[in-house]
């Protein structure tokens, strides 16, 4: 699990991009991203969002995939002037339909994150799958380390990730961010 500190970050307007890996879909049907992601608004009027991008060029072009924010975003309907943590009722999942065209080579999904100083959005079990003759039926696209949110500072913000593990098509670590703290 990672998250997104809205609460400290001041700078309202500014926005974060978290990039994973480039997926070759070529011969699946429509893609189908899932995430699970859980965020509670400081005040009722915290408008903190994120958006999900993919691209099938490379990055040249991105074609907003989901977009949710402030009280639609919130999985906990209560406003909380105090650093949220969630608990298991505050986890929503979420399922992304690509559109159309997305089953080639190099599709790179980024997430966006656009601050107005709320409190903190989590993000965990990123995984993509596909329909169709030559379908995927998981491919775990990224895969956040899972440890309790409770006793973790997992974080990402301004580029920043404490630990991060990345896993290719057939399971294997191809990628670990060592922890900056």
């Amino acid at each position: 699990c990672i998250y997104y500190n809205f609460f400290t970050n001041t700078t309202v307007g500014d926005k974060d991009e978290m990039f994973v890996p480039s997926v070759d879909l070529t011969g699946t049907g429509n893609p189908i991203m899932t995430f699970d992601y859980a965020y509670q608004q400081r005040l009722t009027s915290s408008n903190d969002g994120l958006d999900i991008y993919a691209s099938k060029d490379c990055g040249v072009t991105w074609t907003n995939i989901y977009s949710n924010s402030g009280f639609a975003m919130a999985t906990n309907p209560n406003a909380n002037p105090n650093t949220f943590v969630p608990a298991d009722v505050d986890w929503q999942n979420v399922t992304v339909n690509f559109p159309t065209g997305f089953n080639v080579s190099g599709v790179i999904v980024k997430f966006v994150t656009t601050n107005d100083h709320g409190n903190n959005l989590f993000l965990d079990n990123i995984n993509l799958s596909a329909t169709g003759p030559n379908a995927i039926s998981k491919y775990p696209f990224i895969n956040f380390s899972v440890q309790d949110v409770k006793e973790t500072d997992q974080k990402f913000e301004k580029n920043f990730f404490s630990l991060l593990y990345l896993f290719n098509v057939f399971g294997s670590l191809s990628f670990q961010l060592p922890n900056n703290a």
